[in-house]
């Protein structure tokens, strides 16, 4: 299907809009209405991608790290941060972290969900200034 000019040029406009959002590609095909195909000779077009997250992805991994260590599991982990179990599974691989004594040393009942809480309480208010 062919698209007029004017759409085409919207597209591409949306397009380098959407990039500096850090959005996905898959996102942005949706949202612009076109396939990841066309994303990508936009890409190749404007020479415009996706702006760099890596610091980011740095401080996610940060995060997932303490939670881990401080005796959250992977869903808690999930539903705080507001990512799929898979992804934090993932990361958690790619850290280098395993299953085995992932529960604070002499940590015992209410101390354990203390810290599971300031940690919470510590995401939400670094979630509030964003």
């Amino acid at each position: 299907m062919m698209i007029s000019r004017k759409q085409h040029e919207d597209n591409l406009k949306k397009y380098v809009e959407l990039c500096s959002t850090g959005i996905t590609y898959v996102e942005m095909a949706k949202i612009i209405g076109v396939t990841t195909n066309t994303l990508r000779q936009y890409k190749k077009k404007t020479g415009v991608s996706k702006k760099d997250n890596t610091a980011e992805k740095e401080e996610m991994f940060n995060k997932i790290k303490e939670l881990y260590l401080s005796g959250m599991k992977l869903p808690d982990i999930s539903s705080c941060l507001g990512i799929n179990p898979r992804v934090i599974s993932s990361y958690k691989y790619q850290l280098g972290l395993t299953d085995k004594n992932h529960k604070p040393k002499n940590v015992k009942g209410k101390e354990y969900y203390k810290i599971i809480m300031n940690n919470l309480k510590a995401m939400a208010s670094d979630i509030e200034k964003q």
